[in-house]
């Protein structure tokens, strides 16, 4: 009996720690406004619109491969302007949310 209870015990500590394991490599998609860019510190602050209609700031981290696609092309989050709409995707890391990828608005 109590060999099963260790057992059982121990699944269940190795299943929840694969399903936070998982869950933090989800990915997650946000829409907003530029609001303000660090390009030497690799963040950026977008404005989003919650659902109840007000407003939210969220800091984004660049990682070594994130990608910023404007217009077709690759550019560097140096090159993102405050007022820019963009559709960014990303994973929660170490309680941080890093960048995957970002499309940028075409104003054309």
């Amino acid at each position: 009996m109590k060999l099963t209870a260790i057992v059982l015990m121990g699944s269940m500590l190795f299943a929840s720690s694969a399903l936070a394991s998982a869950d933090a490599g989800r990915l997650s998609t946000a829409t907003g406004h530029v609001a303000s860019i660090d390009g030497e510190a690799n963040w950026l602050v977008v404005t989003m619109e919650t659902p109840k209609g007000d407003s939210q700031d969220v800091t984004f981290v660049a990682a070594a491969d994130s990608k910023i696609i404007k217009d077709g092309e690759a550019i560097t989050l140096a090159d993102l302007k405050p007022g820019e709409k963009v559709t960014i995707t990303y994973k929660s890391q170490e309680g941080k949310n890093v960048i995957v990828n970002i499309g940028v608005e075409s104003k054309s």
